[in-house]
């Protein structure tokens, strides 16, 4: 979940089906009726479907990430998502500072002033450069298992 610049609360809606194809979406909450608006399928430039993503967070200037888990050949990726066409940019293979792909998934982002910070399906947090996907390792969340909300 991530609330947009203009008061929207966005969030993804993984599984949902139109057809043949199992997309994840993007939705829109009412927040006073718990009602989700028509799912908006996230799809990359070549019109195939963006899978696997499993955290969202909106830039100060309102730009909205999402990033991967490791559904992706090479590790997880981030991406700019536009939340009126669903349309995804990819930013990168979020690799470290000599290239090794992050051995983990993502499971959550939330931006802290202008730094990204994600959790990982490793127990880890991480600070991601939004405008590369390189990673530094802050440590370990302290307990078993992965965190799966940032705010």
């Amino acid at each position: 979940l991530a609330f947009s610049p203009d008061g929207d609360l966005i969030a993804l809606c993984n599984g949902y089906s139109s057809g043949s194809d199992v997309a994840d979406s993007l939705c829109v909450v009412d927040t006073t009726t718990g009602i989700v608006s028509a799912p908006l399928r996230l799809q990359n430039a070549d019109g195939s479907t963006l899978r696997g993503v499993e955290g969202l967070a909106f830039a100060a200037g309102g730009t909205l990430f999402g990033a991967t888990s490791t559904v992706y050949p090479g590790g997880a990726r981030l991406f700019l998502l536009d939340p009126d066409s669903g349309g995804a940019t990819l930013v990168g293979a979020i690799r470290d500072g000599s290239a090794n792909a992050l051995p983990a998934g993502v499971t959550a982002l939330t931006f802290t002033g202008a730094t990204l910070h994600a959790t990982t399906d490793a127990g880890r947090l991480i600070a991601l450069d939004p405008a590369t996907a390189i990673y530094q390792d802050i440590g370990p969340i302290g307990r078993p298992g992965a965190v799966q909300g940032l705010a």
